[in-house]
């Protein structure tokens, strides 16, 4: 039986992880955004709004973009 690859962490921000699967995740907060959640718009808003530190995020944000090849990524800055 095959047995599932287990991510690894690539780049550690702070409390921010990333895994070799461009997961994000935060074990002080016990959050994980997986990699095909790189795409919505609201992670600027959400990370201002929940307080969390952004020198440490956007960095965990852009590691994760860059390793799984996601060069453009598109805000949204309010909320409708």
């Amino acid at each position: 039986m095959k047995s599932k690859k287990e991510n690894t962490i690539v780049a550690k921000f702070g409390n921010w992880e990333v895994t070799n699967e461009g997961d994000i995740l935060n074990n002080s907060f016990k959050f994980h955004i997986t990699f095909d959640r790189l795409t919505e718009q609201n992670w600027m808003l959400h990370a201002m709004s929940v307080g969390w530190n952004l020198n440490e995020f956007f960095p965990a944000y852009y590691q994760a973009c860059k390793t799984i090849g996601l060069d453009e990524v598109t805000f949204q800055i309010t909320h409708k």
